[in-house]
């Protein structure tokens, strides 16, 4: 449910933020570094904290500008259509 709550807020505040005629050129997204092999995790993740950053990265290098998506692998999720078979971490 949290994951649901996370992109919900990600799409409010990027509509609001295009509402705002004096507002422009930021954009909102969430990301989802997969499962990653962390402190947080005792290092059972599958992933490395670098391969964690490639989405985020990915995002910048690319200039992706449009906001209120949900990203994770590269790639943008049709949250509403799709299921999750990994694990997101629910902590920071």
């Amino acid at each position: 449910m949290s994951k649901i709550a996370l992109i919900t807020m990600t799409r409010l505040h990027q509509n609001e933020i295009n509402s705002d005629k004096t507002r422009f050129g930021i954009v909102v997204t969430s990301v989802c570094p997969g499962y990653c092999a962390t402190d947080l995790n005792n290092h059972s993740g599958y992933l490395t904290a670098d391969q964690g950053a490639d989405t985020p990265l990915y995002l910048i290098q690319n200039n992706v500008t449009n906001g209120g998506d949900f990203w994770t692998e590269k790639r943008k999720v049709n949250w509403e259509n799709e299921k999750f078979d990994y694990v997101v971490p629910t902590s920071f």
